[in-house]
């Protein structure tokens, strides 16, 4: 049964979590297409999210929102000294018509927007079709907008646009844009002084972005951990909570040493469930190591961001595997007072824990990528005694299938998860230390 406290504490953040269609950009989608991660990748969708972008900059103030946008495209095209500015009247916004351009027009811009990655594959829309979006400023300029997800734009499809706006043979800029780019541009309006409706509907499209997986890496919130508590499978906020970690290991991942990098080359996506998600760095496993499955782990839960150094595979009886190896290490005197060395330097906010692992029925051997981490005890390392480590070895051979983590936490409120570039320091740094346990079970 629920403590009092606990269950108030699901009625209040429930109904910001399991339901992202009250964000006014957000719609009830049509049968899925087709899927792609968590994310559904489908014309409904792309055309969903050009038209809040468009609804974005057209109703709020021209000063917050569409200026700041104005200013990203002017940053792209630098050293042309085109000004994206209104010197008379007021902007017009179109969706998939042509509209009535002013023949006089000073700049001319053709912008793409996507969400793809170099190498992408390339739309395949017909050259016929009409562009997504038109910005018009009278006769300062006109901004051809044609946006994308997953896809690159399809050049031939740009030329169709081009030639049916008459701009073939004209001059005009280009600028090609991600749709993160927009996410940080918008972001920064927010951190201004705005009016009641600016900030209502800019920060309902920065909403949108997220659950839609088009936004940056910018820290973690309460609710992304209050989620575990109202855990819903087949929710709209799962990709959100995925993205973020995704996001945050590709960044910590990017600043690890790189030695680190060269030893831990893969990022591997760990399954999402009622009670953690996580990733972990891990050896290539064509190498076939002893220690393939001893991994540095990124983790989030309803309590809190973990990081982890992960020990597990085998019996503490069985040499051949890491649990029997480290086992064995603790019955040698001197490596035992290394490793408890090594432990006692990570400091009051570290952690070792010991897990019975079993199968995903909790009914026996557990199986590589499909099994449950019970906790049995755990030691804060600050003050690990002797007594206390002979106790983690002692767990070892009393388990029939054990797992041990080395861990840090960071808990649900701490202001250092909303610091992205700290806490990505952090991290770093924490897995540089943490990379020493596994040091010492492979030595």
């Amino acid at each position: 049964m629920l403590s009092y406290n606990k269950a108030v504490m699901i009625m209040t953040v429930a109904p910001h979590i399991v339901d992202p269609h009250r964000n006014i950009f957000c719609f009830y989608r049509a049968p899925r297409k087709h899927v792609e991660g968590d994310f559904i990748y489908d014309q409904q969708l792309e055309n969903n999210v050009t038209k809040s972008l468009i609804n974005t900059l057209e109703y709020s103030n021209p000063r917050t929102a569409l200026n700041s946008f104005l200013a990203l495209l002017e940053s792209k095209i630098c050293g042309k000294n085109v000004r994206l500015r209104m010197t008379s009247g007021k902007c017009y916004f179109s969706l998939q018509s042509m509209p009535l351009v002013f023949p006089a027009v000073k700049n001319r811009i053709l912008v793409t927007i996507t969400n793809a990655q170099a190498g992408a594959k390339v739309s395949n829309e017909q050259p016929g079709s009409r562009p997504d979006a038109w910005i018009i400023g009278g006769n300062d300029f006109v901004i051809m907008i044609e946006s994308k997800l997953d896809t690159s734009p399809n050049e031939k499809q740009l030329a169709g646009h081009l030639k049916r706006a008459g701009w073939s043979g004209t001059k005009y800029e280009r600028v090609d844009l991600k749709w993160p780019e927009i996410y940080s541009c918008l972001r920064s309006c927010v951190g201004g002084v705005l009016g009641e409706l600016d900030n209502f509907v800019i920060g309902q499209f920065l909403s949108y972005m997220e659950v839609v997986g088009m936004s940056t890496f910018e820290g973690f919130k309460n609710i992304d951990f209050d989620f575990f508590l109202v855990y819903d499978e087949s929710g709209d906020y799962k990709p959100v909570v995925k993205k973020r970690l995704t996001d945050f290991a590709e960044l910590v991942h990017g600043n690890l040493p790189q030695i680190l990098r060269q030893d831990y080359p893969e990022k591997y996506t760990g399954r999402f469930t009622k009670e953690e998600f996580w990733i972990a760095f891990r050896k290539a496993p064509a190498l076939k190591s002893t220690f393939g499955h001893c991994n540095l782990n990124l983790e989030i839960g309803p309590e809190g961001l973990f990081w982890q150094a992960v020990i597990r595979d085998g019996k503490a009886t069985d040499n051949s595997k890491p649990i029997g190896t480290l086992y064995r290490k603790l019955q040698d005197a001197a490596l035992f007072n290394n490793f408890k060395i090594i432990l006692s330097g990570f400091g009051a906010d570290f952690w070792i824990v010991v897990n019975s692992r079993t199968n995903l029925s909790r009914t026996g051997r557990p199986m590589p990528g499909a099994d449950v981490w019970n906790e049995k005890a755990w030691l804060c390392l600050d003050s690990i005694t002797d007594e206390g480590l002979k106790a983690v070895a002692s767990l070892l051979i009393q388990i029939p299938y054990p797992g041990v983590v080395v861990e840090r936490k960071i808990s649900k409120g701490d202001v250092l998860l909303t610091n992205p570039d700290l806490l990505v320091k952090q991290c770093v740094d924490s897995l540089v230390q943490l990379h020493k346990v596994l040091v010492f079970l492979e030595k």
